[in-house]
C-alpha cells in the first residue's frame, strides 16, 4: 500500500495505491499535464509563473518541455515521471475535477476548494523516481493569489528532483576515476567526470584542461590562476569575455543575452554567467556557461566553461548535465 506525503503548509491528505510500483516513465525535464480544455489557460498561466526558465541557444528553449492532455488519459499516463492533475472548482462534469475528486475523495477534495491548500505534492506516488502533484482551487483567481511568493518553492521541487535523477544517470555507474585522481594528484582539484568524455588538452604551465564529447558537440574546460580574494562584477564581466580568446583564441563569447548572477549562500558558485558563444573563424556557434569558483584553501580563482555545438536540435538538458558536472568541483590543500 502506498500513502501520499504532503510538504510544508498543505493540508495533511492520504489516499492508497495497491499497485506494484516500477520505475517512472518519461523525460527528466518532461511535465505531463492533464487537464480540462475549460482550465488549460489556468494550467498555462500557472506554469508560466512557475516554471518560466529559458535558455537561450541562441533561439529560446524552455527548460521544461510541458505536454497537455485530458484527464481521461490518467490510467495510461500515472506513471510518468513529473505528473500534474489541474482542477477548478467543484463540478464533476469537469474531467479534471471529476478525477481529483476520485482520488482524494469527498472530504480532502472539498478542503481543496474552501481552504488555502491548493497544492498536493507526493513523491513515487504511481512509480519510483515520480513528482506527482494535484493542483486544486475554486477558481483561477484563488490559485494565482494563493501561489505569490511560493513560486521558487515550486520549481525547486522539479529542480531537485530533476537533479537527483541526473546525478544518477551521470555518476552513478561508470565514472572516469583514474583521470580524476590525476587531476586532484597533479593540481589539487577535480570534478566528476562521467564516462564518455576525453581528454583533449592538459596544459599544467597554464593550468588549463579541456575535456571533450561527441553526439552532440560538447566541450568542457577548467582554467585557474592565483587570486587572493573575489573580484566584483565589472572585473568579473571582463575576465569572462576574455577567457576565450585567450584561451581558446578561435571563439568568442555574444554579449547577445548575456547573464552574470552572483552566487549566494545556497550556490555552489561565486559567480555564474551564460550567454552564446560563436567562432571568429568560421559561422559556428552555441550556448555556453562559465561559473567561478573561488578555492578558499589555496587562494586560487577557477573558471569552469562549457558549451555546445548541436546546431537545429534541443541543447538545454545537455547544457544543465554540464552545468551538473561543474557543480561537483572540490579541492584539496596543496602540500
Amino acid at each position: 500500500m502506498n500513502k501520499l506525503k504532503f510538504y510544508t503548509i498543505i493540508i495533511p491528505l492520504f489516499f492508497y495505491s495497491c499497485d506494484v510500483k516500477r520505475n517512472s516513465i518519461g523525460a527528466d525535464n518532461e511535465l505531463m499535464i492533464l487537464v480540462s480544455d475549460k482550465n488549460r489557460e489556468t494550467a498555462v498561466l500557472f506554469f508560466q509563473k512557475t516554471l518560466n526558465d529559458t535558455i537561450f541557444t541562441p533561439q529560446p528553449e524552455p527548460v521544461y518541455k510541458i505536454k497537455f492532455t485530458k484527464p481521461v488519459n490518467f490510467s495510461k499516463l500515472k506513471r510518468q515521471s513529473n505528473l500534474i492533475i489541474v482542477s477548478l472548482g467543484d463540478d464533476t462534469r469537469n474531467s479534471g475535477t471529476k478525477l481529483t475528486r476520485n482520488l482524494l475523495g469527498k472530504k480532502k477534495f472539498l478542503e481543496t476548494i474552501f481552504n488555502d491548500n491548493h497544492i498536493i505534492i507526493s513523491e513515487n506516488q504511481f512509480a519510483e523516481n515520480q513528482l506527482f502533484m494535484i493542483i486544486s482551487a475554486p477558481d483561477e483567481r484563488s490559485l494565482m493569489e494563493n501561489i505569490e511568493g511560493k513560486e521558487n518553492w515550486i520549481k525547486s521541487l522539479f529542480e531537485e528532483k530533476y537533479n537527483h535523477q541526473q546525478r544518477s544517470y551521470l555518476f552513478r555507474d561508470a565514472r572516469q576515476n583514474d583521470l580524476e585522481d590525476s587531476l586532484m594528484n597533479n593540481y589539487s582539484w577535480n570534478i566528476k567526470i562521467p564516462w564518455g568524455w576525453e581528454k583533449i588538452k592538459e596544459n599544467s604551465d597554464s593550468n588549463f584542461v579541456w575535456l571533450g564529447k561527441e553526439y552532440p558537440y560538447q566541450w568542457f574546460s577548467v582554467y585557474w590562476k592565483k587570486q587572493s580574494n573575489m573580484l566584483d562584477s565589472s572585473s568579473v564581466a571582463d575576465m569572462i569575455f576574455e577567457f576565450p580568446l585567450n584561451i581558446f583564441r578561435t571563439i568568442r563569447f555574444d554579449n547577445y543575452r548575456f547573464r552574470l548572477l552572483n552566487g549566494d549562500d545556497k550556490s555552489w558558485y561565486d559567480w555564474k554567467a551564460s550567454g552564446i558563444w560563436e567562432s571568429i573563424q568560421e559561422p559556428k556557434g552555441g550556448p555556453f556557461s562559465l561559473f567561478l569558483k573561488f578555492d578558499e584553501l589555496n587562494q586560487r580563482i577557477f573558471m569552469i566553461n562549457s558549451l555546445i555545438h548541436y546546431p537545429g536540435e534541443n541543447k538545454s538538458n545537455y547544457m544543465r548535465q554540464m552545468e551538473l558536472i561543474s557543480s561537483t568541483i572540490k579541492f584539496k590543500k596543496i602540500n
